[in-house]
Parts: C-alpha cells; structure tokens; sequence
C-alpha cells in the first residue's frame, strides 16, 4: 500500500482523487502511485507505512512521449506544435501536420519526441 498525498492544487481527478479537505490517498500499487507522482500534483508519504522508505524510495517517473509523430494522434500532434511553437492553422490532415513539423523542426517523422508540457517534463527531468 501506497500513501501519496496532493500537492500544488485544490484538487485533482484522474487516475486517483483528491481534494484539499482530503489530500491523502491510499493506492494498492507502486505504479499507480509513480503514474500520481509523474502528474506534478502528488508525492509519496509512505510506503506499506513505512515513511522513511518513501523518502528513499528513488520514484520511476514516466516521460511525456516516447512516440514518434507517426504513433502519434492528431491531438497529440497539435499539442506538440503548440509546445514548440509551430503553427498548424489551416492543416487538416495528420499528413500534412506531420510534414509541416518536420520541416519547421527539423526532425524525421520516425524520431521519438516528447509532447508534454515543458513545465511538466522540466519537473520530471529534476
């Protein structure tokens, strides 16, 4: 059992609930909990009650991406332009939004990127 708490929000809904009246949760998993974790909106407490191992325990968090533009879907694209300032205003197609960010970035539709937001995979690189 895993005791995760939230932190920088009021509240948060997703793969766990919480709420600033009640900001501790309680996960069977170590997965679930470092899925919790990767959001930036909660820490570990404890461990099978065991604080002092949460403080050691060295957190596995996910990294936004690991897919190339082709896995891609097409919302996943646009947040990945938008991220990276490259507009897709008037691209219709997962085709030609694709093409356009390769030629504005300058990279192979078949490298891995990362498309989360870079405030969040800054926070994860930490």
């Amino acid at each position: 059992m895993v005791r995760i708490k939230l932190i920088n929000a009021l509240s948060y809904m997703g793969a766990v609930e919480a709420t600033a009246k009640n900001p501790f949760v309680d996960v069977d998993d170590v997965a679930t909990a470092n899925a919790a974790v990767a959001t930036g909106y909660f820490e570990i407490v404890s461990i099978d009650g065991n604080e002092e191992e949460a403080a050691s325990e060295e957190v596995t968090t996910p990294a936004y991406g690991g897919k190339t533009l082709n896995e891609m879907t097409a919302a996943e694209i646009e947040t990945y332009a938008t991220y990276n300032n490259v507009s897709l205003k008037g691209l219709r197609s997962k085709a030609k939004m694709i093409a356009k960010l390769c030629e504005e970035l300058g990279i192979d539709a078949d490298t891995e990127v990362e498309y989360g937001s870079p405030t969040i995979v800054e926070l994860q690189e930490e």
